[in-house]
């Protein structure tokens, strides 16, 4: 080392780390929030945000609604009296497939055990759910604040989502959602554009397997009836923002979410 030789300083890193801490500082809202928009957020929109995507609204008593579960209540009642006087002799065979409990949730309803008791425990509820006022449960939300939130989930110009990591909430404009799952689909490695649906297709195969299973003993009447869904939902495809990746235009972590799909069930089995 040279003595009285002076080190001249790393210039441009720190300004650009400063210039993007600023930049990344316009985005970040109080609470986790995470606005990429062009346009801010107000006062009441950023409250009821921070609330998180979990929040839920308090619900009004539906009184169709209390009724159908008092009746879901009076055919368990009378299911657990049947078979108290019938209880099922189950086989004690030997077995070389192991088999599950799914089944679809069954229909039988013996009504002709429904007795004067039920039926006066019916009228005495029906009786106490006409005196309710729905007003009796406060809301945890104020008019003001649900106002917001009905006119965030209807804003078409923006996208809500929670951030991949951290617990935040990340607010999107619709264009660059759009432009984000293009550029996610457009990867050949990963996916391949098709010229039909071929949802039909996979649904006959997957029948095919059940079947086969079916036959074998592998699944018993009951799993078979299962697993097969008739009318099985398309996967929906969507991501969720990296922000912890890139704060100003995060890619985004693809799911495809196959609730209802063809063989969402299979997964259970």
């Amino acid at each position: 080392m040279v003595t009285g030789e002076k080190t001249l300083p790393r210039r441009g890193c720190r300004g650009r780390r400063t210039r993007r801490r600023k930049e990344e500082g316009k985005t970040q809202q109080d609470g986790g929030i995470f606005n990429l928009t062009d346009t801010p957020l107000t006062d009441m929109e950023t409250k009821v945000l921070r609330k998180g995507m979990k929040y839920v609204p308090t619900k009004h008593m539906n009184l169709f609604d209390m009724y159908i579960d008092l009746q879901k209540f009076k055919k368990n009642l009378c299911l657990k009296k049947y078979f108290l006087k019938n209880p099922i002799n189950r086989p004690s065979t030997f077995q070389f497939y192991h088999h599950t409990n799914l089944k679809e949730k069954s229909t039988f309803f013996p009504k002709s055990l429904i007795s004067q008791e039920i039926n006066t425990f019916e009228e005495m509820i029906m009786t106490d759910l006409g005196k309710l006022k729905t007003s009796t449960k406060s809301n945890n939300l104020t008019s003001r604040e649900r106002d917001v939130l009905k006119k965030l989930a209807s804003n078409d110009k923006i996208e809500i989502k929670p951030a991949d990591k951290g617990g935040g909430t990340v607010i999107m404009s619709t264009e660059y959602y759009r432009s984000e799952s293009n550029r996610i689909l457009s990867d050949e490695n990963t996916y391949r554009k098709l010229n039909k649906n071929p949802g039909k297709d996979i649904q006959d195969k997957f029948i095919q397997y059940l079947e086969e299973g079916h036959v074998l003993g592998i699944l018993n009447d009951q799993e078979f009836k299962y697993l097969k869904i008739e009318h099985p939902k398309t996967p929906v495809f969507y991501f969720l923002p990296k922000i912890h990746k890139d704060l100003l235009k995060p890619p985004g972590r693809p799911i495809i979410s196959g609730i209802g799909s063809v063989s969402s069930r299979l997964s259970e089995y």
